[in-house]
């Protein structure tokens, strides 16, 4: 076995019983001439420590070893044991190829971890190198228990062959493998620490021992429990003997010392604490016994001892010690012993040694006398021999040499010293040039203080020329009054061989100051400090930038503490920041939660898993931002809902994530409100809507019969005052179902309910449509009804034609009811815009009673009118403006007016539409496509009288060359008997035949008895609705069902849509006309 190193701990370290008989200077000189014979001598002797194992340098098999810490690279116990064996290794092998190293962090990842990712990990990684072969591994080091049982289960797997070393403490002994296994050990003597500390100590009543749960503090627990001392759990006292007490404190492997450093603190004299701590930080973050021996010794009142060498320096006084360099050479040792063929010792043993810190023992007034033998000792003030050691060693072997060289020196010197003379002066030379051209300040003063040099730099900087050195200016003439007696100090100081750096106010010629750091050496000439060197470096811009900086973290801090917002940072899981808002929040102080509390004490169960993966993701480099709205927990138990922002950055080298936290609990309290009114209004909304639906469907069933009975009895001979009667009858009716249309189309437009269609029309047919329906009204009142096209307008445009015709007739039909006499004019022109589009701009002037400004601010709303007494003189709703101003919005236009009092006015409104191919056709003004729910009427005054005048002539024209009206067989679905009645007698007129039953059902029963050509199906019947019949016939009879059309008194948006998606060929809205009914019968019978 090759002799262990031991010189680290020379170096700081030395036997008392040496420092007790120290040996006089000139003992000490000869001793040190001697040894430098010895290495002069043995330098010549030859052979090399190494040459004993070179044959396995020249062997052309390069041994591979595997080095397993069960720790960290940053853990002392696992620097101590890798720094031992790489020094005794390269030393001793310094051809071997460099070992390979591998960290377990058993800490972070717990001993009983399942080793199966480990284990796929080594066998990725070592796959070639399972065979010697292939340069496999021929050894393998495990550094204490972890590592080794790792090593232990995958050798036979992953390296084959391999000799195993164990180093570290034998936990148990039937654990070692016998094959191919040798072990490096070392004893933890706990027993030998408690009577070390009470040898020091006679007089101490109690030992505390402070252990934790990780492998090792239960292995120490064991060696108190055999040394008979006690038999006790966490807390636990006994009697060891001479009436001394020994406590136990043991914690989990977490780091959490909160519970024995309060017992720490409370100890009183005749207390000494054995600090065996060796686990993990909370934070997952290394804290050995090295730093838990700094935070017990620095809360202690009384000695504290440790068990490991490296705890000395963190403030205990020191005890029995195990050193993990000594174990790293050992298992060196032994595997190098493996490796040349020879047979290790089954174990190895690795003693403990006596080493205390003198500056403990000091502050603890423990006497270097009451200390056992052969005790080391740290921190001493050494003698000036042994601090001058190596100094006076060197000091002989150039004696030596002197004396052996001193003729051809002698001879040498003269030679050489004109030649350092001139190296000298030029030196000076090159050290004046650079410091003229340096951008900084240079000079030098002598031991007055005055400049004798001073570079351009400097003197430009300053403002000061060469006349003023030369006139005596001095290095206080440049430093501001205020710091001048501090420039004296250290001026003093730098000529008594000190150097100096110092931040000065410097001033220049012109008394305007700046800062400046001063460097300064003394000039040392044949021992004699004759003044002083040095350089001053302007920092003004360092200066601001450091200002600059000052300002922003205040701005910062006064932001964030005076924030509405919270403002938090999170680092190792805690909150290491948080401004009063965040703490207000959850109703702590600031102090109660920085440092002290982490997002996990205020989160709700629910959300802490989105949390710690969001901050999780976050702190493994993840750069998207946490955003979540979730619950936290006040301090007084109630929930807060929070809106959290935050992102990773980096402070002190550490991650942390930075972020803000909202307190929207109101603000979700007003969202579930406003949500709440909401649905209330929606189902208000609702409610109207089916109100409205059914308002009109029970108003337009008898206004259908009401209507269409009068027109029937109009075709009959009546007197002239019968005839009257019945006009009367009719328009009114017919304006009752105009107030109706317009109340339906302001409710669908008031719930967005409109949707517009875009079919190509002719704009000019559409116009005239509506002049005509309101022509008859003009004529009444002996009115003009001009139309005017100013240039060129489309042929055709794609809009809504229907909704376009009913703005140009609610305008018309205002403006030929307010006008008593002249005239009505409607002028169109078109501005044309890119990629086809046009701005068409239609204008309807009267001559009527105008516009008041007072009630023009008004006449848009709806339900308004310029007055109450126009209401009561001219009638209406109030709704056509309103309903027009919507309809004219959604074609992206705009509408307004013109008017003067008792001349006129000019309504304008714009529309934008792309020009079309012209249509084959112009669309029906009676029934035009697009006005789905809302039936086509004309206005109140004779709307259906140019209709019902030449009907009778139109059908005859129209029905030359087709089929036949007695040739139909048409059924009509209805169970109103009134309308039942009417509609048979208006197919009767158009000559037709129906068959009429009162529900769905009975249709059914119909069909089923004799095929029909034609259905008129109401929709809203008894036993069976018009839909759900339709349905039924499609499903029943298929391609040979009958044509279907609706004959239904609904006329909200969608009832169409609904008809026709049943299965329906077509649809007409109550009340009809005989032109609807024929236009509809004619239609389906085509397609």
């Amino acid at each position: 076995m090759p002799a262990k190193s031991v010189t680290w701990l020379v170096r700081e370290k030395r036997l008392i019983s040496a420092s007790r008989n120290r040996p006089g200077s000139f003992a000490g000189l000869g001793r040190a001439i001697c040894s430098v014979l010895c290495l002069m001598a043995l330098t010549n002797a030859g052979a090399s420590p190494a040459d004993a194992i070179l044959s396995l340098n020249d062997s052309t098999h390069q041994p591979q070893i595997l080095l397993i810490s069960s720790f960290t690279p940053n853990s002392p116990w696992a620097e101590e044991e890798m720094a031992g064996f790489l020094d005794a290794y390269r030393r001793q092998f310094p051809g071997a190829p460099q070992p390979l190293i591998e960290y377990m962090d058993v800490w972070r990842y717990g001993e009983n971890e399942s080793m199966e990712p480990m284990v796929a990990l080594f066998d990725q990684k070592y796959s070639n190198k399972r065979s010697k072969s292939t340069n496999g591994i021929d050894a393998i080091v495990a550094f204490d228990s972890p590592a080794f049982g790792f090593a232990r289960e995958v050798r036979g797997e992953l390296f084959p062959g391999a000799h195993l070393v164990y180093a570290g403490i034998i936990l148990n002994d039937s654990s070692i493998p016998q094959q191919k296994s040798s072990t490096a050990a070392q004893q933890v003597d706990v027993s030998g620490a408690i009577q070390t500390m009470r040898m020091i100590h006679p007089d101490a009543q109690k030992i505390l021992v402070l252990l934790d749960g990780t492998g090792g503090g239960r292995y120490l627990w064991q060696q108190i429990q055999y040394a008979h001392y006690a038999q006790f759990g966490n807390g636990d006292e006994s009697e060891a003997g001479g009436g001394i007490s020994i406590s136990l404190q043991m914690t989990d492997s977490s780091g959490d010392y909160s519970r024995i450093v309060p017992e720490v603190e409370a100890l009183g004299k005749g207390s000494l604490v054995l600090c065996g701590l060796f686990g993990y930080g909370a934070s997952g973050e290394a804290y050995n016994s090295s730093r838990a021996a700094e935070l017990i010794s620095s809360r202690s009142p009384v000695p504290v001892y440790g068990l490991w060498d490296y705890q000395l320096g963190q403030g205990i006084v020191g005890g029995r010690l195990l050193c993990g360099r000594e174990l790293g050479q050992s298992a060196a040792a032994t595997v190098l012993a493996a490796l040349a063929g020879e047979e290790p010792p089954a174990t190895w043993n690795a003693s403990t040694r006596l080493i205390f810190d003198k500056q403990q023992l000091d502050r603890f007034g423990i006497s270097e006398a009451s200390l056992p033998p052969e005790s080391m000792l740290i921190n001493l003030k050494p003698s000036i021999l042994e601090r001058y050691n190596a100094l006076i060693l060197a000091l002989a072997t150039m004696l030596l040499s002197i004396v052996l060289g001193l003729v051809a020196i002698s001879a040498l010197h003269i030679r050489q010293r004109s030649g350092m003379e001139r190296e000298l002066k030029e030196s000076e030379r090159k050290y004046r040039e650079l410091s003229v051209q340096m951008p900084q300040t240079v000079f030098e003063l002598d031991r007055e203080g005055r400049l004798v040099f001073m570079n351009q730099f400097g003197c430009q900087t300053l403002g000061y020329g060469s006349e003023d050195i030369s006139a005596g200016l001095s290095l206080l003439d440049l430093v501001c009054p205020e710091d001048r007696e501090r420039a004296g100090r250290d001026l003093h100081q730098a000529l008594q061989g000190s150097s100096q750096v110092t931040e000065y106010h410097l001033m220049r010629k012109d008394r305007s100051p700046f800062p400046a750091i001063a460097y300064s050496i003394p000039i040392v000439k044949e021992g004699k400090t004759v003044g002083v060197r040095g350089i001053f470096l302007d920092i003004t811009k360092r200066k601001r930038t450091e200002q600059a900086l000052m300002e922003s973290e205040n701005k910062f801090r006064v932001l964030t503490e005076e924030s509405l917002v919270g403002v938090y940072i999170v680092q190792d899981w805690k909150f290491v920041y948080v401004n009063p808002r965040f703490a207000e929040i959850f109703g702590y102080t600031v102090d109660e939660m920085t440092d002290r509390m982490s997002p996990w004490d205020m989160a709700v169960a629910e959300d802490l898993q989105k949390i710690e993966e969001g901050i999780t993701n976050n702190l493994s480099g993840e750069r998207e931002p946490l955003y979540y709205e979730i619950a936290g927990k006040k301090k007084n138990g109630e929930t807060v809902v929070m809106q959290v922002f935050g992102s990773m950055t980096m402070i002190e080298g550490r991650p942390a994530v930075v972020g803000t936290a909202l307190d929207i609990t109101e603000r979700k309290r007003m969202e579930e409100d406003l949500v709440r009114a909401k649905e209330e209004a929606e189902a208000a909304a609702r409610a109207k809507s089916e109100f409205l639906a059914n308002m009109s469907h029970e108003i337009r069933t008898p206004m259908n019969a009401v209507i269409g009975m009068t027109s029937l009895v109009l075709e009959t001979d009546l007197t002239a005052e019968q005839r009257e009667y019945l006009e009367t009858i009719r328009s009114s009716g017919e304006a009752l179902l105009l107030i109706i249309n317009d109340i339906l189309d302001f409710s669908r437009i008031e719930r967005g309910k409109i949707d517009l269609e875009s079919r190509p029309f002719s704009l000019q047919s559409c116009i005239k449509e509506a002049i005509g329906l309101i022509s008859p009204l003009a004529q009444e009142k002996g009115l003009d009804l001009r139309y005017f096209e100013d240039g060129q307008i489309p042929d055709a445009i794609c809009a809504d034609e229907a909704r376009l015709r009913q703005v140009l007739v609610n305008l018309l039909s205002n403006a030929v009811k307010f006008t008593r006499q002249g005239e009505v004019e409607v002028r169109v022109k078109a501005l044309p815009l890119p990629a086809e589009l046009f701005e068409i701009q239609f204008s309807v002037r009267d001559t009527g009673i105008g516009i008041s400004g007072e009630t023009a601010g008004r006449l848009f709303q709806p339900f308004s009118q310029a007055d109450a007494s126009t209401s009561r003189k001219y009638g209406g709703t109030g709704l056509g403006l309103a309903i027009s101003k919507r309809l004219v919005e959604l074609m992206k236009g705009r509408i307004w007016f013109e008017s003067v009092p008792g001349r006129g006015s000019t309504f304008y409104f714009t529309i934008r539409a792309n020009s079309c191919a012209r249509p084959v056709a112009p669309l029906s003004a009676a029934q035009p496509a697009g006005e789905e729910s809302r039936p086509a009427s004309a206005p109140s005054e004779g709307g259906l009288e140019g209709q019902m005048n030449g009907l009778k002539g139109q059908i005859k024209e129209q029905m030359k060359g087709q089929r036949q009206p007695g040739d139909l067989r048409i059924l009509l679905a209805e169970d109103n008997a009134v309308n039942q009645r009417m509609a048979i007698l208006m197919l009767r007129k158009l000559g037709y035949h129906a068959d009429s039953v009162a529900n769905g059902i009975e249709v059914l029963s119909a069909l089923g008895r004799q095929p029909y050509d034609l259905i008129l199906m109401d929709v809203q019947m008894p036993e069976m609705d018009g839909l759900e019949a339709t349905r039924e016939i499609r499903r029943r009879w298929g391609k040979n069902s009958p044509k279907i059309v609706a004959l239904t008194a609904h006329a909200i948006a969608g009832d169409r849509e609904m008809c026709l998606l049943a299965g329906m060929d077509d649809y007409i809205c109550k009340p009809i006309s005989l032109l609807d009914l024929k236009q509809a019968i004619e239609k389906v019978l085509k397609t």
